[in-house]
């Protein structure tokens, strides 16, 4: 405090002190003028002395107070380099003592420590929003890399039909590219060539309801070339900024593939049908009496044992299917003579090929061919592939059965002079279910022939099956199986 004083009431005393020390001198100067007299030096120099006094004492304690002015900015100074940007009182107080520099001081580390405190404050929240937002990129290129993965197409309009984004099926679908979308701005209406769709979509934007809709569209009039197409259509958003999300699957494939399962049904129903109403018929024959002579009952007999193997053959085929495909058959693979199994195969479909006046012809060959197999799987499959001739070679045809060695494989083959396969039926004719419906009615069957005998084939004995057909002349199916050698040993399965 008594800095304060001091400064403060030192400054006015110093001033009042050189005033009138001057004002003493310009007195005494002019009444010694005005009276004419001479002004004694003495009393000149006592005014000029204590105005020099006065001044002299103005300049020391402005000389202090100027050093206690520096060593308060070296405070700031000190202050605001301060890394926890606070200062103790205690030592503010200590070095200033107390008044209006203390004062000033404690304010300023006051404003500091606060100015500190909120700046900390904000580095925290930009910190926590730097990672939200990164998490929030994360969280979008990930939904960007799952919509891009989904086989659906997927489409986003704004609510005046303009396109806003569409991943890689929906510009397959459409024959878009995403450079076009994000640069021509384009609209459904330019962008969506498929009418059916086109219009869905449309229709949609123009009503307010947000429900979600779901509808199947069928594209095109040829059953070939055909497609079904699921179109789910919800919007989302409010306002300028409501948008129209499209959801769009095809369904062809599994559309065929219930088609298929039906055909498959009825094909089966059909075909237990006919050996059943034969059994029965023959039965109920022979319950009333009506074979009078052995002869008579034994060819009813016969016909019920034929009916039977008939229908022993489908469920056999179909379990044999449903085995291998789930992967739980029992397999017993030995080393065998692929001859014998072909000609065990080629005695038990030639009457179907006798009663039809087909031309049975066995060209095996002279060689002993060794193969590491199940023999029941290869009579079935070898089986599968004559009945397969004999069914769609018209009365009076051929059809034969050769062997060879090719490389370090065997090959067998069944060829035929039937009514042959277009290049589209022989991409097709080893799926399940999968008849050729130009000769559907030809010769009933399930389609589960050729499927099976490409899987014991294929999955079961690591070989190859194909067909080589011309429409009209005839087909060849080629299986490939590698030969074992006789003198090396066979892991068991």
């Amino acid at each position: 405090m008594w800095k304060e004083i001091f400064f403060r009431n030192g400054y006015l005393a110093a001033v009042g002190i050189t005033l009138g020390g001057l004002g003493c001198a310009f007195a005494l100067t002019a009444r010694y003028q005005v009276a004419g007299g001479v002004l004694p030096p003495g009393a000149l120099m006592v005014s000029l002395g204590i105005a020099t006094l006065g001044a002299l004492a103005i300049m020391v304690i402005f000389a202090l107070s100027r050093r206690q002015a520096k060593d308060a900015f070296c405070a700031i100074v000190d202050l605001c380099r301060d890394e926890g940007g606070e200062m103790d009182p205690a030592h503010i107080r200590a070095r200033f003592g107390g008044g209006e520099w203390r004062d000033i001081l404690t304010e300023i580390a006051e404003r500091i420590s606060s100015l500190h405190e909120r700046t900390l404050l904000t580095e925290q929240q930009q910190v926590a929003s730097e990672m939200r937002i990164q998490r929030i990129v994360q969280e979008l290129e990930l939904n960007r890399v799952l919509v891009d993965a989904m086989p659906d197409a997927i489409l986003v309009t704004d609510s005046y039909g303009k396109i806003e984004s569409a991943n890689p099926a929906a510009c397959k679908l459409f024959g878009l590219s995403p450079e076009a979308i994000r640069e021509d701005g384009r609209t459904i209406v330019e962008a969506i060539q498929l009418a059916e769709v086109r219009d869905v979509l449309l229709e949609d934007l123009r009503h307010k309801r947000t429900a979600e809709r779901v509808r199947e569209l069928k594209i095109g009039e040829d059953p070939q070339n055909s497609k079904t197409l699921r179109v789910l259509t919800r919007k989302i958003g409010e306002g300028p900024r409501q948008f129209l999300v499209a959801v769009i699957r095809d369904m062809t494939d599994l559309q065929q593939l219930r088609q298929r399962h039906a055909e498959f049904v009825s094909a089966v129903s059909h075909e237990m049908k006919t050996p059943l109403a034969g059994i029965r018929a023959y039965v109920e024959l022979l319950v009333d009496g009506d074979a009078e002579d052995e002869e008579t009952r034994e060819e009813f007999l016969e016909t019920i044992q034929c009916q039977a193997d008939r229908l022993q053959r489908l469920i056999d085929n179909l379990l044999n299917l449903a085995r291998i495909e789930a992967g739980v058959i029992k397999v017993k693979k030995e080393p065998r003579a692929l001859n014998e199994i072909l000609d065990d195969a080629f005695r038990i479909v030639a009457p179907q090929g006798e009663a039809k006046q087909i031309t049975m012809h066995k060209e095996l060959s002279s060689l002993y061919l060794p193969v590491l197999g199940d023999r029941d799987l290869l009579l079935q499959a070898a089986i599968n592939l004559l009945s397969n001739a004999v069914k769609y070679t018209p009365n009076g045809g051929e059809v034969t059965l050769r062997s060879r060695v090719v490389g370090d494989a065997v090959v067998f083959e069944v060829e035929d002079t039937g009514v042959g396969l277009s290049e589209e039926d022989c991409k097709r004719v080893f799926e399940r279910f999968y008849r050729v419906k130009k000769d559907s009615q030809m010769a009933s069957g399930t389609g589960l022939g050729l499927p099976l005998a490409k899987h014991i084939v294929e999955d079961v004995h690591g070989g190859t099956l194909s067909v080589k057909s011309e429409l009209g002349k005839g087909s060849v199916f080629v299986a490939t199986i590698p030969m074992v050698n006789q003198h090396e040993p066979v892991a068991a399965d």
